[in-house]
């Protein structure tokens, strides 16, 4: 069921803080936290322009033109609903919950060139207000994974929606036990989250298909041991070969890669090993893996790090300061929960120390270059090779939308053929 957010879409009164400015430079973005109400940035396109993230009741979408733009929906949190708000690799589809015909949470996908949330089939239960929660999101859109009831409260069940075909599918699930799906590889072939045991402890796993169903994969403990493996796997590789998550190895909770040469290899501690740490998204090549560490509430309460294959961790605040961008002082980029496929740009929240207040950030950690409007293919010159990328966009959104808007049309025409020529 298509439910439409009213035309006139409201911008939030916050203003960003730009750091460093000038078009794709390294800069940091923080939208400061209304008194009382939590915001969480949660994903991001894989350019970095276009942001997803809920506030108190509903999501919202940011980009440094249109800012922050609120976009309905139920968000995590509200009324018990569940999930994490996800992004198409170009920007242009949003995965969350909203209202079905019954007036449960629903897993749907929002177009923001129609401003227009459209729900999942479900898997035919609810519980209280939730029926599906969206967790994952392809790069391309067309596959939701998450969690649901296929009846009355109980048992909940990973699921992958396909909105192309419109088929659901229910993960496979250990002797019916309760699963979850918390993200999809790139290619929407392998589904990761968690398989509860039979005392409820939850279990890092993986789906893959096999003819008409799919089949679960519990992750074991590394090479060498033989205990029992448990925590949660929240991302994967864009073509699904390294999974990533947290598990309690020998003895202290920490982010591992899994590959299906190497296993399951714990990648240690980045601070005091008593702080349980968490791997929350990772680069589409898995070369990075985005993580944060804390002992406890509040979630801001920890230190944010990027486990780099070369180097181990490296705190965010480094990194930024690595790519000239200046972190205020007393900033502490400490709850990361997600980044573009190619690990420059991070979202998440973090704290000022000094004014004693959240703060959610994007941190972007792409060079400086020169801006040239029209250049679709990065060649120096705007020309008949970009005016024909553009023409075969045209109702569609990508590269080629100039404006950011969310859809190719007329105004980005304008402005390729207003920039014809050389690049400055």
């Amino acid at each position: 069921m298509a439910r439409v957010v009213p035309p006139a879409m409201r911008i939030a009164t916050c203003v960003s803080l730009l750091l460093a400015s000038g078009a794709g430079a390294a800069e940091l973005v923080l939208l400061p936290v209304p008194a009382g109400k939590p915001v969480f940035l949660t994903d991001v396109s894989d350019d970095g322009r276009v942001v997803v993230g809920n506030a108190s009741t509903e999501y919202f979408f940011w980009t440094r033109d249109a800012g922050v733009v609120y976009i309905g929906g139920i968000a995590p949190g509200s009324q018990g609903a569940g999930g994490t708000g996800r992004i198409s690799a170009n920007g242009a589809l949003i995965a969350g919950g909203a209202l079905n015909d019954d007036g449960k949470a629903e897993a749907s996908r929002y177009s923001i060139a129609d401003t227009m949330w459209t729900s999942g089939p479900g898997l035919g239960g609810s519980c209280d207000i939730t029926s599906t929660s969206a967790y994952g999101m392809s790069a391309d859109g067309a596959v939701v994974v998450g969690g649901g009831y296929a009846a009355s409260c109980g048992t909940f069940r990973a699921f992958r929606w396909d909105a192309a075909s419109g088929s659901m599918a229910t993960m496979q699930s250990w002797f019916g036990w309760s699963g979850r799906a918390n993200a999809v590889s790139g290619d929407g072939a392998t589904v990761v989250g968690w398989q509860a045991d039979n005392t409820g402890v939850r279990r890092p796993c993986f789906w893959r298909s096999s003819g008409t169903s799919w089949v679960q994969t519990r992750l074991s403990s590394p090479t060498g041991t033989s205990y029992t493996l448990y925590g949660e796997a929240n991302a994967a590789s864009s073509d699904g070969q390294v999974v990533v998550g947290q598990a309690t190895i020998a003895g202290i909770q920490q982010p591992f890669r899994w590959t299906q040469a190497g296993g399951t290899v714990g990648l240690g501690t980045a601070t005091d090993p008593a702080l349980p740490g968490f791997a929350v998204d990772c680069s589409g090549d898995a070369s990075r893996v985005l993580c944060f560490f804390r002992a406890g509430p509040p979630p801001t309460s920890g230190n944010g790090f990027m486990w780099i294959a070369d180097r181990g961790y490296v705190p965010l605040e480094q990194l930024a300061e690595e790519a000239g961008v200046v972190v205020p002082e007393g900033t502490r980029l400490s709850l990361p929960l997600a980044m573009s496929a190619d690990g420059l740009t991070v979202v998440g929240t973090g704290r000022d120390t000094v004014k004693e207040i959240d703060v959610t950030f994007v941190l972007d950690l792409r060079p400086s270059k020169p801006t040239c409007p029209g250049d679709i293919n990065d060649d120096g010159d705007v020309n008949g090779v970009d005016l024909g990328i553009l023409l075969g966009s045209w109702d569609q959104s990508g590269a080629a939308d100039l404006n950011h808007d969310g859809i190719v049309n007329g105004i980005d025409l304008g402005i390729l053929l207003g920039n014809w020529g050389p690049c400055p």
